[in-house]
This record gives C-alpha cells, sequence and structure tokens, in this order.
C-alpha cells in the first residue's frame, strides 16, 4: 500500500502531485515483489534488443523525476546519470524519495507553468505534456515489471495494500 497520504485539499496540482508519489510508491512495491535473483535479470525475446531488467528500470524512473523535478522548480536539470543499482533497497528508496521531489515540485507550480514551454531533450514541452510524461512515466515501467515477473513465472497478481 502506499504511504503517500491523500492530500487535504484537492487542487489539481495537489492531485497531480499525489498520483506522482502514489506511481513511485507503487512501482517500488513492483521492485520489492520481484525475486531478489531476478530483480536484475534482463528478459531475452526473439527480436528484442532493448529490454532492461526492473532495477534499470527503477533507475530510469528515478532519473526522470529528478530532472522534472529540477525543471518546475526553475532550475537547470541535472546531467543525466544512470545509475546502476544492485540493491534492491537501495534502489525502492531512491525511487520513492524521487517521487517525493517530484511531487513538491508539483505542489509548487503555478497555473502559469501548466502552458509553460521547458527545454526537454527532446524539443520544448509544455508543463501540462510533462505532468502526464512524469506520471506514464513509472506507470509504464510498472507493467514493464509486471511482464517480467510474469516471464519468470510469477503469476500471482501483486496489488500494494493487498499484500
Amino acid at each position: 500500500m502506499s504511504t503517500t497520504a491523500e492530500p487535504k485539499e484537492m487542487t489539481m496540482f495537489e492531485w497531480q502531485a499525489w498520483a506522482t508519489e502514489n506511481a513511485a510508491d507503487t512501482l517500488a512495491f513492483w521492485i520489492e515483489k520481484t525475486e531478489d535473483d531476478k530483480v536484475d535479470w534482463v528478459p531475452c525475446m526473439e527480436g528484442s534488443t532493448n529490454t532492461r531488467c526492473a532495477l534499470q528500470l527503477g533507475s530510469e524512473c528515478i532519473n526522470v523525476n529528478k530532472m522534472m523535478a529540477s525543471m518546475f522548480r526553475g532550475e537547470t536539470p541535472p546531467v543525466r546519470e544512470e545509475k546502476e543499482y544492485t540493491d534492491k533497497a537501495e534502489c525502492i528508496a531512491a525511487l520513492k524519495a524521487s517521487g517525493k521531489e517530484l511531487g513538491d515540485a508539483i505542489r509548487g507550480m503555478s497555473a502559469a507553468d501548466i502552458d509553460k514551454a521547458y527545454e526537454t531533450p527532446f524539443g520544448p514541452m509544455p508543463g501540462r505534456m510533462l505532468l502526464q510524461i512524469g506520471l506514464g512515466n513509472m506507470q509504464y515501467h510498472g507493467g514493464q515489471i509486471n511482464m517480467i515477473q510474469l516471464l519468470y513465472g510469477d503469476s500471482k497478481f501483486h496489488i500494494p495494500g493487498r499484500e
């Protein structure tokens, strides 16, 4: 279950911050549920060249969260440096912290920041699009981790708050 408390006042920014933090907590939960001997397993499917392990997916989300948080605070984003996690607990802690950091940055946004163009590696994007990308990125990679679990034989449907 997510440790993210539901907001007292539900503004658009508060909801987005809560949803973002919840997505980080949920992704961390799925990494935790990945068997220790499979958390760094990279599935190899015929014709596939870009598959990644659960820890690599977590690392990407950590970096994206930190990059977006810095942009929303008006700072220059840090140089993207994917850390190669070998410790599941360290990755989980960093993922939750990055979700909280991004959530806090979202809470500090104003209505003008929705239309503001932020410079990204893919060119300028409005704040509204970046808010969707930050949340969607963690949800997308959560699905990939669920697929990794299925591929190694874990057919249990892990539900945060139910285990």
